[in-house]
């Protein structure tokens, strides 16, 4: 995982100076489209442990990025929000992020992004699992 874990930390860089670190970026962007609304909604889009997710949700409460309520059908569900502070660091993120990838990305062309794509997809299905590229 040598590759993913630079590319957390080059977003860490730029994100530094907004106080949020590239996982709680990713994690409020993730809640405000609704891609994941719950902590095991979160865990399971970012393959971490449940106690992660917890320990990470506190520290954004406790900067006002995220609320955490309980849910009206269902008082065991925790359902997490994003406050109007925590979208405004989404925005402010997003460039920030956006360059890093234009970054990574620069000295590889068309060919062999498809190329990478084709070999990530038949890897995942291999493990049984469908690429969320594609």
């Amino acid at each position: 995982m040598p590759l993913v874990n630079a590319l957390w930390e080059s977003v860490d860089r730029v994100l530094k100076p907004l106080d949020i670190t590239a996982r709680q970026g990713a994690f409020l962007a993730s809640v405000q489209v609704g891609e994941a609304t719950t902590p095991g909604e979160l865990a399971r889009v970012y393959g971490v442990e449940m106690s992660s997710v917890t320990r990470m949700l506190e520290r954004m409460e406790r900067k006002g990025l995220v609320q955490r309520v309980r849910s009206g059908d269902d008082r065991r569900r925790v359902i997490v929000r994003v406050t109007a502070a925590g979208k405004r660091k989404v925005k402010d993120a997003l460039p920030l992020a956006a360059k890093v990838a234009q970054h990574t990305w620069q000295n590889v062309t068309a060919a062999e992004r498809e190329t990478l794509h084709r070999v990530i997809d038949k890897v995942m299905r291999n493990l049984g699992v469908e690429h969320p590229l594609r």
